[in-house]
């Protein structure tokens, strides 16, 4: 997963699924997670935030320690496999680094 915070790359748990298969329409749902290690990205962050800060670092790890930290994405796409043609798609990005929160949300849906 690439580091927004610059240095190397974060380890992640990728799960892809069939979540739906309907033969009568032609029609699959494909569905993707993946999750960057919780533990890595904390320390990651409050290497950043030492760096970054002129305060006191032990005050940053304290407070950045009890923070739910997340960085993920998941995205689903609806296919229609008769045609080979992508139905509906959406893609979420969340970032939670406890100073700085995102969710970036893409729907892209096809017009026939």
């Amino acid at each position: 997963f690439p580091n927004p915070l610059g240095g190397q790359t974060f380890d992640a748990i990728e799960k892809v699924q069939l979540t739906t298969l309907d033969n009568s329409k032609n029609i699959c749902v494909i569905e993707t997670s993946k999750t960057v290690d919780g533990f890595g990205l904390k320390n990651e962050v409050i290497e950043y935030l030492k760096k970054s800060s002129k305060k006191d670092s032990k005050a940053i790890a304290d407070k950045v320690q009890n923070e739910k930290l997340e960085f993920s994405e998941s995205s689903m796409q609806q296919l229609d496999f008769s045609k080979g043609i992508v139905q509906k798609s959406n893609f979420t990005r969340k970032m939670n680094f406890g100073f700085q929160n995102r969710t970036t949300t893409l729907e892209i849906q096809t017009t026939n």
